[in-house]
């Protein structure tokens, strides 16, 4: 999708489209819509600028409450690419994958795959 435009004008539009799915109420949508930024940060390299939209996609997912999953995929996701960070905070990655363990933990369907 971002391949064709420029990235910077792409995210900025997206920006803007989030910001009306949020004034709806579409907060999955715009979560969505924050995580592929995110996605398209991390392809280069701009790590702390793809934490930054992990988390506010997490946050999202969370409020929205209906993808729990899509959650934890994106607190994974903070807590993996923090140790690429020119101050890597270690405190926070072990907090954020005790969290999707804990979430695991929650369901039996889940359980098994919080090792």
């Amino acid at each position: 999708m971002l391949d064709k435009v420029d990235k910077a004008e792409g995210f900025k539009l997206i920006e803007k489209v989030n910001e009306m799915l949020k004034a709806q109420n579409n907060l999955a949508d715009a979560a969505k819509n924050l995580r592929k930024m995110a996605e398209g940060y991390e392809a280069e390299a701009e790590y702390t600028l793809a934490i930054k939209l992990y988390k506010e996609a997490a946050e999202l997912f969370y409020v929205d409450g209906k993808q729990k999953s899509s959650m934890n995929q994106c607190k994974l996701k903070v807590a993996e690419l923090g140790i690429f960070e020119d101050t890597p905070d270690h405190i926070r990655s072990i907090k954020y994958f005790e969290e999707v363990a804990d979430s695991y933990l929650e369901s039996k369907l889940s359980a098994p795959s919080a090792r």
